[in-house]
């Protein structure tokens, strides 16, 4: 079973964040969101603890763990991947209408995305 993890960009320091999801309407301001990820903290030994922290994101700069791992880094929804194939630069992207994660040239609109231009499946990358 595929791990649902995401990742996203601290507001208070700027730093990266993995674990889960979490969208909070604010009970006074009426349209106010805010987005949390919740990571729950290991010990030494790499065991989970009781131990929970909330670390409110930029909402824009967060992304799904996409099931895939290059080089022991996982690949997550927005990364960029630069140099495969062809000295091509591409990120990943989830595709709504296909239901599959896929990686598209930087610089590509949704509305150009073509599947034999500028578009690939993120699994022809061959990882392992």
């Amino acid at each position: 079973m595929e791990e649902i993890l995401f990742r996203g960009k601290r507001q208070d320091n700027g730093e990266w964040v993995i674990g889960y999801y979490v969208q909070k309407q604010d009970p006074l301001l009426v349209g106010v969101t805010y987005h949390f990820i919740l990571v729950q903290e290991k010990d030494n030994c790499g065991c989970l603890m009781s131990t929970v922290s909330w670390y409110k994101v930029i909402p824009e700069a967060m992304g799904q763990y996409s099931g895939l791992e290059l080089k022991d880094t996982k690949v997550f929804e927005g990364d960029i991947i630069d140099g495969f194939p062809s000295n091509r630069k591409m990120y990943v992207l989830f595709n709504e209408e296909t239901l599959a994660w896929e990686i598209v040239d930087v610089g590509t609109k949704p509305c150009e995305v073509n599947h034999l231009v500028n578009c690939m499946s993120l699994g022809e990358l061959g990882v392992e």
